[in-house]
């Protein structure tokens, strides 16, 4: 491990944003665990880009882990293509290994915080719908895949639960979701990565809850005909986030036959 960095790949949303501090927090939770692996940090919007922090870096061997929650146009185009524009590339060993969303610790994630708010607010799983609520984006075919399996993956495991999987950039869209259940108490869980801009404003705008600025915190809570609508906090803020990243980390510094880019 002595020749290998651990590189966490993020979106981002600018240096002052919480979702870039998060992600330098969760460099910091880490950087006691991997041995003696380096781990850093770099983004899309902000600073250091995927580019610079790779030319940084004092390894031969790389290992590119996207902060992400689907295999699509982001960490299948622009995350490649971006740390391609190093002038270090060609003389490094990058490995860029599925995106964390693809780990299955999210689908438990995803179930917890359904089951929390049941808990919380003494609702009832039959009379409640949890939506899964991703990015989507009609630039990539597969950036909703994940979503959609997390949902069928938990009403696999809970088959008497209701569960839908709603999106942000495409249909169907989570006011179409929410506005076909009227009758039930509704639980969207944010399946996204920071508690950013789509989890703290868009998705409870969707969903009728007014939330007054970027520093309220989740769990946002409305009732609309006599039915709770819930917003949860986002799965990639959850408390075992770290504990997977680190499996994903931990996996790939044991495995050398990893694939290369």
């Amino acid at each position: 491990m002595n020749d290998v960095t651990i590189l966490l790949a993020a979106h981002g949303a600018g240096d002052a944003s919480p979702s870039n501090d998060y992600i330098r927090r969760l460099v910091d939770s880490l950087k006691d665990t991997l041995g003696s692996a380096q781990i850093t940090c770099a983004f899309r919007k902000g600073a250091p880009s995927f580019a610079d922090a790779l030319s940084a870096v004092e390894t031969h061997r790389i290992i590119v882990i996207p902060i992400m929650t689907s295999e699509g146009y982001f960490s299948k185009r622009i995350l490649p293509a971006s740390l391609a524009e190093s002038p270090q590339f060609a003389n490094l060993d990058v490995r860029i290994t599925p995106p964390l969303g693809m780990h299955d610790g999210l689908i438990d994630i995803t179930a917890s915080l359904f089951e929390e708010s049941i808990v919380r607010w003494g609702l009832k799983a039959p009379n409640s719908t949890l939506i899964v609520v991703g990015h989507g984006t009609r630039q990539h075919a597969r950036s909703r895949c994940r979503t959609a399996d997390v949902a069928e993956a938990i009403l696999a495991q809970r088959p008497d639960w209701d569960v839908r999987a709603a999106f942000i950039d495409e249909s169907p869209f989570v006011n179409e979701v929410a506005a076909s259940l009227r009758d039930r108490n509704i639980i969207a869980v944010p399946f996204l990565i920071g508690g950013g801009h789509h989890a703290l404003i868009d998705i409870p705008d969707q969903l009728g809850i007014c939330t007054s600025a970027m520093d309220d915190e989740p769990p946002f809570v409305t009732t609309i005909e006599g039915r709770l609508r819930i917003c949860t906090q986002a799965v990639g803020m959850h408390a075992k986030i770290p504990s997977l990243v680190r499996d994903i980390a931990m996996a790939h510094l044991t495995n050398s036959t990893a694939g290369a880019m």
